[in-house]
């Protein structure tokens, strides 16, 4: 499932919005993990 996820993101050329969704979602989960 997720390679496929990051195929379509490459084809639409959402790599900006992945790298935004990282940056949105890595400090929740270290905030959950304290």
């Amino acid at each position: 499932m997720k390679p496929q996820i990051e195929s379509l993101m490459e084809k639409y050329d959402l790599t900006h919005l992945k790298q935004e969704l990282m940056d949105t979602i890595f400090p929740c989960i270290k905030v959950v993990l304290r």
